[in-house]
């Protein structure tokens, strides 16, 4: 359907199920940046890796928009080395799900090699873009 024209709104139209477009062919790897709609996800719906998604030069929004978290980015081999190679700001790993506690367990080296600062320094920026808490 997809060969025919349809739009990524028109796909979800005919079937919402994003696994079923998949299963039957009907989204392609190539797709994936056009299918936000339903999203589609890279890493969990076609078994990406980390060298496919930095291929494909996704930005931190598009990757927000895909549904792909800092979790699903661990669960892949996420190191230190690839974050850098991203090139992203701290804002937006903070926005991918990046916390303090992802932040506490960097050596310092890491720390500076992807965000240029200290690991203690790092904890105390991450902290800062955490939510208050609700007092009860």
């Amino acid at each position: 359907m997809r060969a025919l024209g349809l739009s990524a709104e028109e796909l979800k139209l005919v079937q919402p199920l994003v696994k079923e477009w998949i299963q039957r062919g009907g989204i392609q790897k190539g797709d994936i940046p056009d299918m936000i709609v339903f999203p589609v996800n890279p890493l969990t719906d076609f078994g990406v890796d980390l060298a496919e998604l930095w291929e494909m030069k996704c930005d931190s929004a598009l990757m927000r928009q895909m549904g792909i978290t800092y979790e699903n980015l661990l669960d892949k081999g996420l190191t230190p080395h690839i974050m850098r190679a991203f090139g992203f700001s701290m804002g937006n790993w903070v926005e991918l799900g990046f916390r303090e506690e992802h932040a506490a367990v960097l050596t310092e080296d890491e720390a500076s090699l992807v965000f240029n600062v200290g690991r203690r320094e790092l904890v105390n920026i991450i902290r800062s873009f955490a939510p208050p808490k609700r007092a009860r």
